[in-house]
């Protein structure tokens, strides 16, 4: 039963709208898209169509929001080559084909390998779809992106709430019922009574 509670805790939930403005230029890649806090908009959802990752959600209004797309030269993401498990940082540069930075000393994927989302930092969901990998430097990697950044129509708004870590063992017994009695002090019946080396103490 806590299985179950925990997968659906972690599972997105999902917002469909449709691109209705592109504020793409020289310098910044956005799109306007026609569904906002009315609806249910956050910032931070990750944006995906059914190839795959587009961007997130940098603003948000009653009625629209904004998306900050993944190759634009603000973005970096958290990601990993799937064959490999290698972490690293997609970086935007404002091309079509991001770069893999923060590479490990010792990076295990090659040419062709697919990028998907690492869920590091729990704002974007992990496993979803970016691209592959299709050329290698010794300190980045190319991907190229699996979305066909000119027909963009309708998109999945994405809210993750990942698992939270389980605390550790006695901090809920802190929380309920305080700090635990300094040493000499026994709790007996939810109270701090006297020990014995107290007691003869008081007693002389």
């Amino acid at each position: 039963q806590m299985l179950s509670m925990d997968a659906e805790a972690a599972r997105p939930t999902a917002v469909v709208a449709r691109v209705v403005a592109d504020g793409g230029g020289p310098f910044m890649h956005t799109v306007l898209v026609d569904a906002g806090s009315d609806q249910g908009v956050v910032k931070g959802m990750a944006a995906v169509d059914a190839r795959g990752l587009i961007g997130r959600v940098i603003e948000v209004g009653r009625r629209s929001a904004r998306l900050l797309l993944l190759i634009d030269l603000n973005s970096r993401i958290p990601v990993m080559v799937e064959r490999s498990r290698d972490q690293a940082i997609l970086s935007g540069d404002n091309s079509r084909q991001p770069k893999l930075l923060f590479l490990p000393l010792n990076p295990r994927f090659s040419v062709g390998d697919r990028v998907v989302t690492s869920g590091r930092g729990g704002l974007l969901p992990p496993g979803l779809g970016i691209g592959r990998v299709s050329a290698i430097t010794e300190d980045q990697a190319v991907v190229t992106t699996e979305v066909d950044w000119d027909r963009i129509e309708y998109v999945r708004l994405l809210e993750f709430a990942p698992v939270a870590a389980p605390a550790p063992r006695g901090a809920a017994d802190a929380d309920l019922y305080g700090p635990p009695p300094p040493p000499g002090l026994q709790v007996a019946g939810g109270e701090a009574a006297a020990g014995p080396a107290m007691q003869g103490t008081a007693a002389g």
